[in-house]
Order: structure tokens, then C-alpha cells, then sequence
């Protein structure tokens, strides 16, 4: 089981959950995202705890952005080519401006996140940058 925590978007504090599958994430990014469906920012989860391995989840109705940090901080990014220019923004406790590059097919990243949650590697269905500025 992993800690989950994503932020409500009618002003609640972060909702944490014990997730321990892609569905379990997936049930929590929709909740979520019915939350935020009159802003414009999207809503964001949390898996893993500092200063362990973390998975930052940015969620759309069809795409996520994944951001994986290790124990020592180092990042690496989801990528999609097929990505409209310019950035939304995502909360994670507060709002943090996300490229929308980094948001790939949601079956991808739940594939993604179900390989994260089994083993903490990236997927190699996945386009990773270690890039994420």
C-alpha cells in the first residue's frame, strides 16, 4: 500500500487514501477531477512519501502528467509528442504551472502508474525526460 494524497478543489484539504493499484488511482484522479471541473486548474496526487520514491500525478480528463522523484531527488518527466504548446496549471497543495508536453494518453500513465506502484521504475512505454524544468 501507497499513500495517496490529492487536493480537493472546492477548498478542502488534501483527501489521502492507501492505493495500492492503478484503479485506486484512477478512482481518486476522478473524484478529483469532478472537484476542479469549474476551474482552471487541475488537480493534483501525490504517491509516495519524502524523502522516499514519489510518483506527482497531474490530471486531465484524458492525459496525465507523471513526475517521478527518487530518494535523491532526481526527476524524470512523462512526454507527449502529440501536446498542445504552452502550460496548466496543476495543484498540489498550490497551484505549479505544468507544460502540457508532459501529459501523455490517461491508459498510458495508468499502465505507468501501475508499474510504479509495483516496482518504483518507469515504464518503458512511456517517454521519459530527466529533464522537468
Amino acid at each position: 500500500m501507497v499513500r495517496a494524497a490529492g487536493w480537493d478543489g472546492r477548498g478542502g484539504g488534501p483527501t489521502t487514501a492507501e492505493v495500492d493499484d492503478a484503479g485506486a488511482v484512477d478512482a481518486l484522479a476522478t473524484r478529483l477531477l469532478d472537484s476542479w471541473a469549474s476551474a482552471s486548474t487541475l488537480p493534483g496526487i501525490e504517491l509516495g512519501e519524502a524523502p522516499g520514491a514519489t510518483l506527482s500525478i497531474g490530471v486531465a480528463a484524458d492525459r496525465w502528467a507523471l513526475v517521478v522523484t527518487d530518494e535523491t531527488f532526481d526527476q524524470h518527466c512523462s512526454q507527449a509528442d502529440d501536446a498542445p504548446d504552452g502550460s496548466v496549471d496543476v495543484s498540489w497543495g498550490e497551484p505549479t504551472p505544468v507544460p502540457w508536453t508532459w501529459f501523455v494518453d490517461r491508459a498510458m500513465a495508468l499502465s505507468a502508474v501501475d508499474r510504479w506502484l509495483t516496482d518504483r521504475t518507469l515504464a518503458p512505454e512511456v517517454e521519459w525526460c530527466d529533464r522537468c524544468d
